[in-house]
């Protein structure tokens, strides 16, 4: 996607974000009442086009003479499903841009991203927008970061060219806060920490084992606690004893023998070869969480 579209829609969103929290402060007898979603939907839609005189009516259309961005677009006629606001002819790429507004719930998040997907994404690149706002779910925030990396992954399989975004609006001190879910630009922490790829989050769960450790483990001892499942190790003692895995050292750290420490730097997050959720899971049971960062821009 297009950095210069992300930063107009994020900035859309920004400017809107005051709707989500007139949303969440309404009262209880109020519940039904989603007009502030709307306003929040067409402020977006009015600052896409540059338009802001833009008049909808009661059907969420703009009275704008052939927008760029539109509400409540239906792409086809077979289906009542219609698109919260919709993009055409978006330059560069001239990809369609489909944006969707929920509340940041997985069921919403799934089952609007496989209408969309099946109505607009299988034979042309999209992109795809998921803009999100705070829930009353405690669960809501990690699983919606969840399914759009899920969302993501399914969507680039379908098509390589097209993109998936999430952007999340949550109330923090009485103001309302927007964070980018990028799957594109993904960073890893550890304790706060942070690393911009696998392999160096890699070197720095294996230098934060250990620090934790009360003794300096040797080099067998280490290898044993990063075992592989087929035997072998995620670290080595030499860059060679990598097998062209191209290992890379920890600077300045040695195990309690004298040995070098190197860490494997072939690592995948998805497909038939992913390893990355395997050596997350050993780090977790070693009490090192790795949490993805995708608030790194």
């Amino acid at each position: 996607m297009d950095p210069n579209l992300k930063n107009a829609i994020e900035s859309a969103v920004t400017n809107n974000a005051i709707f989500i929290v007139k949303h969440r402060s309404r009262g209880a007898g109020n519940t039904n009442n989603h007009s502030n979603i709307d306003k929040f939907q067409q402020g977006i839609c009015r600052d896409l086009n540059h338009f802001p005189n833009c008049v909808f009516n009661n059907e969420g259309k703009c009275n704008c003479t052939n927008p760029q961005w539109s509400c409540e677009y239906a792409p086809s006629g077979e289906y009542k499903d219609s698109i919260d606001i919709y993009g055409k002819n978006i330059l560069p790429k001239n990809k369609p841009c489909i944006i969707e507004i929920d509340a940041v719930r997985h069921d919403q998040i799934a089952a609007k991203f496989v209408s969309r997907a099946a109505l607009c994404g299988l034979e042309e690149p999209i992109d795809y927008v998921a803009i999100l706002y705070e829930s009353s779910q405690k669960s809501g925030r990690k699983n919606g970061e969840k399914f759009i990396r899920y969302t993501y992954s399914v969507l680039k399989k379908i098509n390589s060219k097209s993109s998936l975004l999430g952007i999340y609006v949550y109330i923090q001190n009485g103001k309302p806060k927007v964070e980018r879910w990028d799957c594109e630009h993904q960073g890893y922490a550890i304790n706060g920490i942070k690393y911009k790829s696998m392999s160096e989050c890699a070197r720095g769960a294996v230098k934060e084992y250990i620090t934790k450790c009360k003794k300096l483990p040797t080099f067998f001892q280490l290898q044993q606690v990063f075992a592989k499942r087929n035997g072998s190790s995620y670290v080595f003692n030499s860059k060679a004893s990598g097998k062209g895995h191209k290992a890379v050292m920890i600077k300045n750290l040695k195990t309690a023998d004298g040995y070098p420490i190197f860490v494997d730097t072939q690592f995948r997050a998805k497909g038939n070869q992913s390893n990355w959720i395997r050596f997350s899971a050993l780090c977790k049971q070693k009490n090192i969480d790795i949490d993805i960062e995708q608030t790194f821009l």
